[in-house]
């Protein structure tokens, strides 16, 4: 297959994988220096550029000289601000990955040279299409896959010094038909004014048994540590998750273990191999010098013996809709 085949071949494949999988999308080849197609979602203004390259391109010294042209984009032409995204055609099993390189945000260009990427599929089209409605200032609605409960914990620890060091604790959960919002009802003016200066009370978030271990046992080793709860429901507040990802990051470690004090042999016997509830959070740190503080921590809960294995289950439950910011970080 020569050359210009290949080429052709490649922005095919690419051209395909955006319009099967992205909503009302339509794809048009351009010439221009920053990208080859330009993408409009016809359902809504947004617009973007994308890069057709192979899967290898990433890798070689070619894809510096493009970081390099982004870098002097003429953002003079109306047309080179908008988000920019890469392709990444793989020839061989016909598949197709997505990375984020270029977004705007609060008017300026921000380039990301170690970009994310993300499988281009139907599994994983509405997490791509919240990433791109991230990268421009128009306020969109996220997709039910991107909407979520945010949970954030300041952990706080004073050293014998008196000096205070800082992380935040945040992790999303899902929604669920257990896990959703207390509804009440709004009886006055004077209310409503209220909730729009002072926002949604924390009372009315979701709080489960989860929710409950993993700031408990902070409490307990971090006494001063407070938590908040907020929605992730625009593509402006999924920007603004992301931001998170110029901290120093910790993972905390917890496990969820049956209390074995005191049972007879034939219970430790059924337990033998049982598996215990685990998981992890992530802690978010901004000054260099506090990340030894938050390192290595490690988180234990017993809870009764007695009907162990629908514990287990519940939690197992509640885990499989926890998930991390990183999650929805655009680059690497």
């Amino acid at each position: 297959m020569n050359q210009l085949i290949k080429e052709i071949r490649t922005y095919q494949l690419a051209a395909l994988a955006l319009m099967n999988n992205l909503p009302r999308c339509r794809v048009e080849e351009v010439s221009s220096p920053y990208y080859d197609f330009i993408v409009t979602i016809e359902e809504s203004s947004l617009v973007f550029g994308v890069e057709v390259k192979n899967s290898g391109f990433l890798h070689t010294n070619h894809y510096q000289d493009y970081l390099e042209s982004l870098i002097e984009i003429d953002v003079s032409e109306r047309q080179n601000r908008i988000p920019i995204l890469i392709a990444a055609v793989n020839e061989e099993d016909e598949s197709v990955k997505i990375g984020f390189l270029l977004a705007w945000q609060f008017g300026r260009a921000r380039l990301f040279k170690k970009p994310s990427m993300v499988e281009l599929n139907k599994a994983n089209a509405d997490k791509i299409f919240d990433f791109i409605k991230s990268m421009d200032e128009t306020i969109r609605i996220l997709s039910m896959h991107g909407m979520k409960v945010v949970k954030k914990i300041r952990v706080e620890y004073q050293h014998n010094d008196g000096r205070l060091s800082h992380g935040k604790v945040v992790y999303l959960r899902d929604f669920t038909e257990e896990y959703k919002m207390h509804q009440k009802e709004i009886v006055d003016e004077r209310e409503q004014l209220e909730r729009m200066i002072h926002g949604i009370p924390q009372d009315e978030y979701p709080d489960d048994e989860l929710d409950g271990v993993i700031f408990n046992l902070i409490l307990e080793r971090f006494p001063k540590s407070t938590k908040i709860s907020n929605l992730l429901l625009f593509s402006t507040e999924l920007r603004d998750l992301q931001l998170l990802s110029k901290s120093n990051i910790r993972r905390m470690e917890y496990s969820i273990t049956p209390d074995t004090k005191g049972a007879t042999p034939m219970v430790m016997a059924m337990l033998n191999g049982v598996e215990k509830a685990n998981f992890g959070v992530d802690i978010f740190i901004d000054a260099p010098w506090d990340v030894k503080v938050f390192e290595s921590q490690f988180f234990k809960k017993e809870v009764a013996i007695d009907g162990w294995f629908n514990t287990y289950s519940s939690y197992k439950q509640m885990i499989a809709t926890l998930s991390s910011p990183k999650d929805f970080f655009i680059e690497n």
